[in-house]
């Protein structure tokens, strides 16, 4: 049974968040944890600054709670503290879920491009550690699949707004023009080398990067005409700055009230803007009481990206539509997929017959070219296929696990694939006995 559970910017809040979220260097041993329990098969973890989803193919289906209170525990928390804001579906629903997440459909921003790379990655990471396997390999293959061909097929992309365009927009709503004012960017990855785009775009000429890795913020400032200063340095970097935004992968607040308040007094009440993009957040919250201190945080961003979803609306119905097809593709999949035993032995089995025939054939007709015995061994894939076809596709389209157990066992009497019989024939030999 497939199963998914996790919580989302729309079903919890930050605070809440922040506390599942996982860096990327523990998403193996957080996987490898998981596996663990004898009530998943397989799974996969994927944590996002607006999301923690676990995807899992499970023994049964009261095996969920277990598996959320695991969940609880693992990150310190009790299961009363989460059960209102985490969400669950189970076998197509989870899939289609999956497709919606990978069409970024189910982001904050729709059409952001971020999300799909860091679903490939989740899964990436599972899969090098044996954590996923027949279901999840072609579930997430398909899904990513999707992410792609939406992004190529849709316009939805196009005039995406990110979260670090968002910020970059509301630096410039609530301090105007960029081009004299200094901006600091804490962090060096993918939302900050974003948001830097955006803030060279929109004319902001003194920008500098702090980053725990020198060699990152480097990278990233020279890149973009920038400059960059070490880790130890923020504080004196934040007693020069209008505008800071941080977007760290950081565990614990990266900038915290004692240290600010003491930075903000060399400011002379300077107003300076904080904008936290980062899960778990960067800046302590109580930075916000402090005068002339503006802090926004992630979940603040909401207003203004709901400004800017009508433009990809219609977009967004493309995508519905291709999510649509897919699941099509995916339940005929889904509900066949308890018969790849039975394709697999039937195959094996008329194989064996029709092989065995046509060697004899061959070892009665004369000597044989080169291209008569291509011939023969076309002729003995389209056999197999001919012969196998109709009963695999009458076994596909049976409706219920049960009928297609009944559907298979059938077949596998009437081809004496292992030796036991239908319920027809056993109660034949009962009356027979």
């Amino acid at each position: 049974m497939l199963y998914l559970t996790g919580l989302n910017y729309k079903s919890a809040p930050i605070e809440l968040r922040e506390k599942l979220s996982i860096p990327k260097s523990d998403l193996a041993a957080v996987i490898k944890d998981f596996m663990r329990l004898k009530e998943i098969n397989e799974c996969v973890a994927v944590s996002t600054c607006n999301r923690f989803e676990l995807y899992a193919l499970i023994n049964r289906k009261n095996a969920a709670d277990k598996i959320k209170s695991f969940i609880a525990k693992y990150f310190n928390l009790k299961s009363s503290e989460i059960k209102d804001f985490f969400y669950e579906y189970y076998d197509e629903a989870s899939a289609e879920h999956l497709f919606r997440v990978t069409a970024s459909l189910d982001s904050m921003v729709i059409g952001e491009s971020q999300i799909l790379s860091q679903i490939r990655n989740a899964y990436r990471e599972a899969a090098d550690n044996q954590a996923t396997n027949y279901t999840l390999n072609k579930l997430f293959h398909q899904a990513i699949k999707l992410g792609k061909a939406v992004r190529t097929k849709t316009e939805i992309g196009k005039k995406t707004v990110s979260i670090s365009a968002i910020a970059v927009k509301i630096a410039e709503e609530k301090m105007g023009r960029l081009d004299n004012l200094k901006v600091l960017l804490a962090g060096a990855g993918e939302t900050a080398e974003l948001a830097m785009q955006y803030l060279v775009s929109r004319g902001s000429p003194a920008i500098t990067v702090v980053n725990r890795t020198f060699e990152r913020a480097l990278a990233l400032a020279e890149k973009n005409g920038a400059s960059a200063a070490e880790f130890d340095e923020l504080y004196e970097r934040i007693a020069d700055a209008d505008i800071i935004i941080s977007s760290t992968d950081s565990p614990n607040y990266i900038i915290e009230f004692d240290h600010f308040k003491k930075a903000m007094s060399k400011r002379k009440n300077k107003p300076i803007l904080l904008i936290d993009i980062a899960v778990p957040r960067d800046i302590d919250p109580k930075i916000a009481s402090i005068k002339n201190a503006h802090l926004i945080n992630i979940d603040e961003l909401n207003d203004s990206i709901c400004n800017n979803m009508a433009v990809r609306k219609s977009e967004a119905a493309k995508a519905e539509k291709m999510i649509h097809d897919e699941m099509k593709e995916f339940t005929a999949w889904y509900k066949g997929r308890s018969i790849r035993p039975f394709v697999e032995k039937f195959r094996s089995h008329i194989k064996k017959i029709v092989e065995n025939e046509i060697d004899k054939f061959i070892k009665k007709a004369p000597i044989l070219s080169e291209e008569n015995f291509t011939r023969i061994n076309s002729l003995k894939e389209a056999l197999i296929n001919k012969i196998t076809s109709s009963p695999i596709t009458k076994a596909k389209n049976c409706n219920g696990s049960h009928e297609i157990h009944s559907c298979v066992k059938n077949f596998e009497c009437l081809f004496n694939l292992n030796g036991e019989s239908c319920d027809v024939c056993e109660k034949k030999k009962k009356k027979r006995d």
